[in-house]
């Protein structure tokens, strides 16, 4: 299936240069990144061990930063009729409620924002776990079709947002010796449903 899904991708590439530019540059990025590693597969008698992921593009022209981002496809259904996601546990939400984050803003005269910049991808998946992170991959259709590894978490697969939201309270934990006013705003995101009174 992800296979078929590549090659039609390939053809629809084919007949738009630009896309396949922009297409591509995402993904030299993610191998420069190493978020991504080629590799040769052996041959496997337990078609259940791995598991390759269908991609397509979503384009933003209004985006200032990526017009172009490749998702990967985890609610595919397989040959069996289940897809990654069905067999994957979510977990449960463990960021804070958004209409209690803007209520605590009127709390307070000034407040900030900030974005972590590719925030799934710097999380690392467990090196026995990235085989079910498979993507087949080419920059030119003259050249040799390549498995790909996807080596973070990844964008389109159910469990993401718990993954790096608990990446990112457990960074803060690890941390709070090192960095105790940066943990010090996230043991408040925790504590504080309701914004403090103005002084």
């Amino acid at each position: 299936m992800a296979l078929r899904r590549f090659l039609a991708l390939e053809r629809k590439l084919d007949k738009q240069p630009d896309l396949m530019e922009q297409y591509s540059q995402f993904f030299r990025e993610y191998e420069q990144l190493g978020h991504m590693r080629e590799i040769v597969e052996a041959p496997n008698k337990d078609p259940g061990s791995v598991f390759y992921l269908p991609h397509h593009c979503v384009l933003r022209p209004s985006s200032t930063a990526t017009k172009l981002r490749v998702v990967f496809d985890g609610s595919a259904k397989t040959s069996t009729g289940v897809s990654i996601n069905d067999a994957l546990m979510t977990g449960p939400t463990v960021q804070n409620d958004l209409t209690a984050i803007l209520l605590r803003f009127r709390g307070f005269q000034y407040v900030f924002t900030l974005d972590i910049p590719k925030m799934f991808r710097q999380v690392i998946v467990h090196p026995e776990d990235t085989k079910y992170q498979r993507i087949f991959w080419r920059y030119n259709r003259n050249d040799q079709l390549t498995v790909q590894e996807l080596l973070t978490v990844t964008y389109g697969l159910g469990p993401f947002p718990f993954q790096v939201t608990m990446a990112l309270k457990q960074a803060a934990n690890d941390y709070q010796d090192e960095f105790p006013r940066a943990a010090e705003v996230e043991l408040l995101s925790k504590l504080q449903t309701t914004p403090p009174r103005r002084q």
